[in-house]
């Protein structure tokens, strides 16, 4: 690992602020906690003094980089640090960014391309990754890397193979299989190579050698697909052309055979993609590469897309799942776990489904879950299958459908952050950027529409706030009104009052799946969604939902933990009181407001406004208010409606200047003449 700027290299010490930087660059953009980086530099035995010298490293990395003329690439965010590259190229994903693209040329018969692509990948590496990083933590992600990268040269000697340059991939694959003895695909690649000059013979030494070592050094017999091409070589008349290897197959393959079962068919029962996918490349990208043809681990991997309601994780899900289909030759499951309509589907009966489909005689099912789950995981045994479980909605219910060989993969997706899924690695989604929105109304409502009224679309999309399912609404709602101007859509959705009823098509509709959301939740996290919802906060501390929910600290910060366990909030720091901040989801901020004023009456509002006054921190730009310090005596319960409105604007306002830093100079002054009607003295 190093770091060059303008082709001069970047000393970083010694190896422990080394194996600090590699952790932060493994997870750059991402926040890592102090606990973190102490596990990476010192493992499970640091010093009493590690904060300090974590502090240490990253001041020195600092003044390394500002010496170079280098940005700020260490930035300091509670909990922990996180490192920004600043448009700096990463080797590491500009690796993984060819690959995803070299395998898609792969799957397309693009051998060209897919050979330049894939050279251009391996290119980048100049050893093993972090190589001469001494940390536990990080060798899982070198592991991995270097597995990618020994796939990437499979994948490019495959498609040379394609493309006949069998003399140049006999004389690599040959050093290739000295240097991984045990690899079996590349000993199959040899064999086909050699098969196809008609070095037939040679090619059958180079079985009989890898048998041997397999069975002499690790007691196992060679995996399906050398077998497969050993079974090729030896039927070869002079006739056969080498076969596809840019994947790993494995030809003549059966089904495993149980009494009484049906015969075996190859499932595939992902549904359609999404005529108008659009965006989320970055996310797609990541998820191809995961779910590649890399196995690592003794389980099965586990991908969970998770997010709001209506942010499109089915969608990418799916996108993602025929992308990597061909690399799970013997079939895809698809379920549908109901987490969406609040009636989660049993995993007995979606177990019970998978295995008819997998050949097992219904008549022969067996009844409990338990004895379901082992014959499915005994069935899944030695094949590579995708499986998708949609909208999750627990780990619980996840845990029985979960395969037992690491030749599968499983994404789930779910509106939960599913805490109880061990192992499982997350991507979360949230809105799409502005350019991905504004491509996907033009893709369902046409770019001529979209074009000739540039304003109307744009302020749309703005009341939209990134929900592609709110887009997707909104455009199919233009579609089917192909005289209204988009300005009638832009106007309606401006009522916020009228705005989640505005966005409901064809039985569809944002309020339909974030009212299911909301009965999910538990009696506390409902009453402090209704307190906000009348408060109607976007960005809120944690001493609020205590005001909102006085019963005990522990009960409110349970609620908001599962608040934020349903994507109904999200965190977004803490500030330098340690108090933690959050941000309702723009939609759910207008469900819970439209809650708010069927449910609560005035005294009721009062009330709650009343209870925040109350417990306005002392030490905040904007103090507590005044009033009796027992708490019988509040002006806010004086107020009319009008007023309150005014105070709960005033309230919401000075919210979330605090939440970003602080009350710009145009605030302040108004602040001020607003604060005297809550009785704030500043």
């Amino acid at each position: 690992m190093e770091v060059s700027i303008a082709g001069r290299v970047v000393p970083l010490g010694g190896q422990k602020p080394k194996a600090l930087f590699a952790a932060l660059l493994v997870d750059s953009g991402k926040n890592l906690s102090v606990a973190r980086l102490i596990e990476a530099i010192w493992g499970e035995q640091p010093p009493e003094t590690a904060r300090a010298v974590v502090q240490t490293y990253v001041s020195t990395l600092r003044q390394t980089f500002a010496r170079v003329g280098a940005p700020a690439l260490i930035v300091r965010q509670p909990p922990g640090y996180l490192l920004q590259t600043n448009g700096a190229r990463v080797d590491r994903d500009a690796f993984e960014a060819l690959f995803a693209e070299g395998r898609q040329a792969l799957a397309d018969h693009r051998y060209h391309e897919a050979v330049d692509l894939l050279r251009d990948a391996t290119r980048l590496w100049r050893g093993g990754a972090l190589e001469g990083i001494d940390s536990e933590l990080l060798s899982s992600a070198a592991t991995r890397l270097d597995e990618m990268r020994l796939v990437a040269v499979e994948e490019r000697v495959g498609a040379e193979i394609q493309l006949g340059r069998l003399d140049s991939a006999c004389l690599e694959l040959t050093e290739l299989v000295h240097r991984h003895p045990y690899r079996e695909r590349f000993r199959a690649q040899l064999m086909v190579a050699l098969n196809g000059l008609g070095r037939r013979s040679d090619a059958l030494a180079v079985y009989r050698q890898g048998r041997r070592l397999l069975v002499e050094e690790m007691g196992i017999e060679p995996n399906a697909h050398l077998r497969a091409v050993h079974e090729m070589v030896l039927r070869d008349d002079g006739r056969n052309r080498p076969v596809d290897l840019a994947r790993p197959v494995t030809p003549g393959r059966r089904p495993v055979a149980w009494p009484g079962s049906a015969e075996s068919t190859r499932p595939a029962l992902l549904p359609p993609v999404a005529a108008d996918f659009t965006g989320r490349a970055d996310e797609r990208s990541a998820l191809v590469v995961a779910l590649g043809p890399v196995t690592t681990g003794a389980a099965a991997q586990v991908q969970a897309i998770v997010g709001p309601p209506g942010v499109g994780k089915s969608v990418l899900a799916v996108r993602v799942a025929h992308d990597i289909a061909r690399d799970y030759p013997d079939g895809q499951l698809y379920a549908d776990l109901g987490g969406a309509v609040g009636k989660p589907a049993d995993p007995g009966d979606i177990l019970g489904r998978f295995l008819s489909i997998l050949g097992w005689a219904t008549s022969l099912t067996p009844d409990t879950v338990e004895a379901r789950m082992e014959r499915y995981r005994t069935l899944l045994d030695g094949r590579r299958m995708l499986i998708v479980l949609d909208d999750a909605d627990s780990s619980h219910q996840i845990q029985a459908l979960l395969p037992g060989a690491n030749s599968c993969a499983v994404v789930v997706t779910s509106r939960r952050r599913l805490g109880g899924l061990p192992g499982a690695r997350f991507t979360e989604l949230g809105a799409i950027g502005p350019g991905d929105a504004r491509a996907l109304l033009r893709r369902i409502v046409g770019s001529d529409r979209v074009e000739a009224e540039q304003g109307a679309a744009e302020r749309i999309l703005h009341y939209c706030a990134g929900l592609p399912l709110a887009v997707r609404v909104a455009g199919t709602r233009l579609v089917h009104r192909q005289g209204w101007p988009l300005e009638i859509m832009a106007d309606r959705l401006a009522n916020e009052a009228r705005r989640l009823d505005e966005l409901s098509v064809d039985g569809d509709s944002v309020r339909g799946r974030l009212d299911s959301n909301c009965r999910a939740l538990g009696p506390e996290a409902r009453r402090v969604l209704l307190a906000l919802g009348a408060l109607r906060l976007t960005d809120f501390p944690s001493w609020v939902v205590q005001a909102t929910l006085p019963s005990s600290a522990v009960a409110a910060e349970q609620a908001v933990e599962e608040l934020a366990d349903a994507q109904v909030v999200g965190f977004t720091r803490v500030d330098p009181r340690g108090q933690l901040w959050y941000r309702m989801n723009e939609f759910f901020r207008l469900y819970a407001q439209g809650w708010a004023e069927r449910e609560i009456r005035l005294s009721g509002r009062r009330d709650i406004v009343c209870r925040v006054m109350r417990a306005w921190p002392r030490d905040t730009a904007v103090p507590r208010p005044v009033g009796e310090s027992s708490g019988t005596g509040c002006a806010v319960h004086q107020a009319d409606d009008e007023e309150l409105d005014r105070i709960i604007r005033t309230v919401r306002m000075v919210l979330s200047a605090l939440a970003h830093g602080g009350l710009p100079t145009p605030l302040a002054r108004t602040v001020p003449r607003a604060a005297r009607r809550l009785s704030i003295m500043l």
